[in-house]
């Protein structure tokens, strides 16, 4: 639950700094149309921000790991989908702090965050 909740909360802190530079990673995967970026570069951080401390809170644990369960999936897809179109980013994962460029560790790295969110999610109410 830590791990998950302080991860997203790490990933979250360049990209509310540095909004702009977060426009312009999700502009390199060339996947959604200019008019929802910034919407989407000014949101994303605040939830995944707002749900890792609730989860290191324990606070709505369930509800914030499926959340993060979906993000992380969603992340796992567009990785998925810009690589296989043959275009090499920056991932953008955690804002300026890194600049990892996506490829099969991205990946891994996508699928090991998801099985460790898994608990978070199959926690009995």
């Amino acid at each position: 639950r830590m791990f998950i909740g302080l991860l997203f909360v790490y990933a979250s802190y360049d990209k509310i700094i540095e909004p702009l530079s977060f426009v312009s990673a999700i502009k390199n995967y060339q996947l959604l149309p200019d008019l929802f970026i910034p919407f989407i570069a000014s949101t994303l951080p605040f939830i995944e921000f707002i749900s890792g401390a609730l989860i290191i809170l324990n606070i709505k644990t369930r509800e914030n790991g499926i959340i993060i369960f979906s993000l992380l999936l969603i992340f796992l897809i567009l990785i998925s989908v810009t690589l296989i179109r043959g275009i090499n980013i920056n991932c953008g994962c955690f804002g300026g702090i890194d600049d990892e460029m996506i490829g099969f560790k991205t990946i891994l790295r996508e699928i090991v965050f998801i099985l460790f969110s898994l608990p978070l999610i199959l926690k009995k109410r």
